[in-house]
């Protein structure tokens, strides 16, 4: 069997520029859930040529692992509202779909840990950043996502790159007088 070697560098670092603007801020994301979407359908379309099955199967499911999370929202804001509407006798016998939410919520909760474990920034703080971000950048996050499924699957539009808007820094202001 043919391996290759990946290095791991534990102390690497980045420097990136978040959008100014809720709408840069979903065109990025979009642009970023399509690509996805992209992967996921190039494996599902290839998986019976895989070598490694297992491996291909868990390529996947961790790129499916938003639409798990989008499925156990929309599931169970559906079923909330259908208890507003005295559609008890329809939404009662829904424990699955709860447990469902909540293994989406525990797995989401868990990738946050997981991360701020390996840049070892698991203080409370962040813990509690986390957990407010499910409830807000999350929500956020499966807009993007709804979005990006309506243009791949709907529409159908093609896929361009669009570069994501930024502005300027002090740095890049600083390099050019100078």
């Amino acid at each position: 069997m043919d391996r290759q070697r990946i290095d791991y560098v534990p102390f690497s670092q980045s420097w990136e520029q978040e959008p100014e603007t809720l709408k840069v801020w979903m065109t990025q994301r979009t642009r970023w859930a399509r690509g996805n979407n992209y992967a996921i359908m190039k494996i599902v379309r290839n998986f019976y040529k895989s070598k490694d099955k297992w491996r291909t199967f868990e390529n996947l499911f961790m790129l499916a692992t938003s639409y798990c999370f989008l499925m156990a929202i929309v599931v169970s804001q559906v079923v909330l509202l259908m208890s507003f509407c005295g559609l008890n006798h329809i939404s009662h016998n829904t424990g699955w779909i709860i447990g469902f939410w909540q293994f989406s919520a525990l797995f989401y909760f868990l990738q946050i840990w997981f991360s701020l474990s390996q840049a070892k920034e698991a203080q409370p703080g962040n813990l509690l950043v986390g957990l407010l971000m499910y409830f807000f950048y999350g929500y956020l996050w499966m807009a993007a996502i709804t979005r990006a499924l309506y243009l791949d699957v709907v529409v159908r539009k093609e896929r361009i790159w669009d570069k994501t808007a930024r502005f300027e820094t002090e740095l890049e202001v600083g390099d050019r007088e100078g």
